[in-house]
């Protein structure tokens, strides 16, 4: 599955091209990058207190982070093993997808960090930077898309098919990066909306990279929910899916059409 965009469909029509800031640079590209420059350098002055903790928090991988999540779901709905055992493979098949896709699509449009972006800026719209450092490491492979949201949204689809964006449970998110801030979910979506940001506060991201990559990962998921480990019903053996997956409004359906 790979995921195009509006910008990206007309680059891959045109050939092998490789983005630069220059004098045909979109605006929306401009603002992304003075907007990643200000909020996700090393020492922001603009990235306030919460946002670091966020940064921080998001910074082990999504399998460590979602997991412990759907542990907690488990255990306050008192799941049986086969229940629970349904449940962890589809997280973690979904999660597994989702890191194909999203490496696939990495290396087909082979887009620069933000690191790379503000350093070589050629000055036309943007100032460049050649000391600006991200508020944490920068990986070493390309950064569209997101491969943290990608994969979070597939896990997290699972568990919003399968209870509902809001379980009835008071979820802690812990992560073993930033122990010191577990913080309260009520609702799945919580976490998506922090991973998307979280990136961006990394310095690691650009938003629009976060928000294509958490799309195809819901997509994915749903994808998943819908067509691996389906139930039978006892007395005919014919398939069943009562899942709520009825996301009609993630529009997955054109993902992947030139």
């Amino acid at each position: 599955m790979k995921v195009y965009d509006t910008a990206a469909q007309i680059l891959k029509r045109k050939g092998n091209v490789v983005w630069s800031v220059s004098a045909d640079t979109t605006v929306f590209q401009a603002i992304e990058i003075m907007a990643e420059k200000r909020i996700g350098a090393q020492n922001s002055v603009v990235r306030i207190g919460p946002e670091t903790d966020v940064a921080m928090w998001w910074v082990p991988s999504a399998v460590i982070l979602w997991n412990p999540i759907a542990s907690q779901i488990a255990a306050a709905k008192k799941l049986s093993i086969s229940e629970s055992s349904r449940m962890f493979a589809l997280l973690n098949i979904a999660a597994a997808d989702a890191a194909i896709a999203c490496y696939d699509s990495k290396y087909t449009y082979n887009f620069w960090r933000p690191i790379s972006a503000i350093r070589s800026a050629d000055g036309f719209r943007i100032t460049p930077d050649p000391n600006w450092l991200s508020f944490l490491a920068t990986p070493p492979f390309p950064e569209y898309p997101s491969a943290h949201n990608e994969i979070s949204g597939a896990m997290a689809q699972i568990l919003i098919s399968l209870f509902g964006d809001k379980p009835g449970v008071t979820m802690v998110a812990h992560s073993p990066a930033h122990p010191a801030f577990d913080h309260l979910w009520f609702r799945f979506t919580q976490g998506i909306d922090e991973v998307i940001n979280a990136r961006v506060w990394e310095g690691i991201h650009f938003r629009n990279s976060d928000e294509q990559g958490m799309h195809a990962g819901r997509c994915i998921g749903q994808f998943v929910i819908r067509h691996a480990l389906r139930r039978h019903t006892r007395a005919t053996g014919n398939e069943r899916n009562n899942d709520s997956d009825d996301d009609h409004h993630l529009a997955c359906d054109s993902l992947g059409r030139s």
